[in-house]
C-alpha cells in the first residue's frame, strides 16, 4: 500500500488542515476548533460531566480538563460539584457563552459550508455515512 492511498493517513491529514484552517477561524473569539467541539456538546446536551463530554467527543479525560481549563479561563464554562459524586464536577455554560451561543454556531455553519461549497449535497451525505461507518466499524 502507498501511503497516499491509506485511509489513515488521508483522514489525519484532512483533520490536521481543518483543525488549523477552523481554529483561524475561531481564533478572534479566544476559541479552538477542539474548544468549539465542547461548546456545542454543551449546546446540544446542556450541563455534563468532564467524562460524559469526554465520551461524546472520543478524546480522553486529561485532554478535556485542558480543554475545559481553557473554556473556563475566557468565562465560557464553569465548573460545579456534581450533585450525586463528590469526586465529579458539572460543566455548565456561562450567561457570556449562551449570548455568544448563535454567533458560534453561525461560525461553525459558514466553516462548513466552505469546506463543503465544491462539494454535492449528495458526495457530502456519501461521505459523512462512511465516516460513521468505518468509526463503527472499529473496535
Amino acid at each position: 500500500m502507498k501511503l497516499k492511498d491509506c485511509i489513515y493517513f488521508l483522514s489525519a491529514r484532512l483533520s490536521r488542515k481543518l483543525k488549523k484552517d477552523f481554529d483561524k477561524k475561531l481564533e478572534p473569539f479566544g476559541l479552538t476548533a477542539s474548544c468549539w467541539c465542547v461548546l456545542m456538546v454543551l449546546f446540544e446536551n446542556g450541563s455534563l460531566t468532564q467524562k460524559e463530554i469526554a465520551d461524546i467527543l472520543f478524546v480522553e479525560t486529561p485532554t478535556i480538563t485542558k480543554m475545559l481549563d481553557n473554556l473556563s479561563k475566557r468565562g465560557f464554562v464553569v465548573r460545579t460539584p456534581h450533585a450525586n459524586d463528590r469526586r465529579a464536577f458539572t460543566i455548565q455554560l456561562t450567561k457570556k457563552a449562551l449570548s455568544m451561543k448563535n454567533k458560534i454556531l453561525t461560525i461553525g455553519d459558514n466553516f462548513m459550508c466552505s469546506v463543503k461549497s465544491n462539494i454535492s449535497d449528495s458526495d457530502m451525505n456519501s461521505v459523512k455515512t462512511l465516516l460513521k461507518s468505518i468509526f463503527e466499524t472499529q473496535s
